[in-house]
Parts: C-alpha cells; structure tokens; sequence
C-alpha cells in the first residue's frame, strides 16, 4: 500500500513540474520579439553558384598523384564522378572547371599546367580536362605489364578473401581483357 501511495504521489510531483515547464515555455514565447515578414533590411544572398562550389569543395579532398599507392587521377575521379556531375549539376561549365583544378594539389597542378602551356587549364572544357589528367596522371604502368601481373597473381597468405577478391578484380579491369586479340 505505500508504494502504490509513493507512486501517486510522484505521479503528482510529475503533473505538477509539467504544468509549470508549460507555463514557463508559454512566458518565454510571449517574451521573444515577433518576427516581421517583411523585414526592412533585405536579406543578402550569395550568388548560388559560389556557394555551390564551397559547399562541393569541402566534399572533395585535393587530388593528390602518388601511383605507387594506387592514388592516380582515374581512381580519385571515380571516387568524386556523382559529386562534379550529380550534385554540381547547377554549376556552369566554367565554375566546374574551376572547382576540378581547385581540387588539384600544388604539385599536380604546377605539373599539369606546365604540361599545358601556353594553354590556360581553366580555358579547357570539363571533359578536356578530365581527359588530360587522365592521361597524365594515370597508371605508370605499360598494358603489357598490367596483364603480367594479373596473369602472375597469387593469394597473399597475410590477405582474406574479401581483399583478394578486391584486388583480383582491380587487376582484371586493368587487363582490359574486351582489347585483347589473337596477336
């Protein structure tokens, strides 16, 4: 019997904290000033585009080219493909363009636009440019050696099957086996 009264009596304490939190939102909402709809300073925008490209800038890490760690311009591409094309599709051309070499370290870039000269990199169409460094950022490897080490493969004692799946099929994309001929 003393609990149930315990029970009742917190139920009460709980009834009566409530009604007082209700009555101190209730206060505090009369007490905050009322929002006019047409407020008399204009509120500044920024340009859609701009803010677009800061917003997909901070999504994309830089580019940076180090082949013997598979971090080559074709795998990064792929990792950020939807992001340029999906999320960026409001952007104009040139904006991409500027976001695209924006994300080019130091050295990739100073490589790339000496590679260029006297061409602008920024003049270059989104696909051109992505061609390019496509090209000169790509695996250093010949297809020749390519399909050598493919055909060379062994499981790594160390790796499970999930990384050696991985790599098998890393390996036999690069083989490119649709080129092969009988030569």
């Amino acid at each position: 019997i003393s609990l149930a009264n315990e029970m009742a009596q917190n139920v009460d304490q709980f009834t009566g904290l409530l009604e007082a939190m209700e009555k101190l939102i209730d206060l505090r909402l009369r007490q905050l000033p009322a929002r006019d709809p047409n407020p008399a300073v204009p509120e500044v925008k920024a340009e859609s585009s701009e803010v677009s490209i800061d917003a997909l800038s901070r999504a994309i890490i830089a580019f940076t080219y180090a082949p013997d760690n598979n971090q080559t311009f074709d795998v990064w591409y792929g990792r950020y493909k939807t992001t340029f094309l999906n999320d960026g599709k409001n952007l104009t051309a040139d904006a991409r363009v500027r976001l695209l070499l924006r994300k080019l370290d130091s050295a990739a870039y100073s490589r790339y636009a000496n590679l260029l000269r006297p061409t602008d990199p920024a003049t270059l169409s989104f696909e051109e440019n992505i061609r390019r460094l496509t090209k000169l950022f790509g695996k250093g490897e010949s297809l020749f050696s390519l399909r050598r080490r493919c055909l060379q493969l062994v499981m790594n004692e160390l790796d499970d099957w999930t990384t050696h799946g991985g790599l098998v099929n890393t390996l036999c994309e690069d083989f490119k086996l649709g080129e092969c001929t009988s030569d």
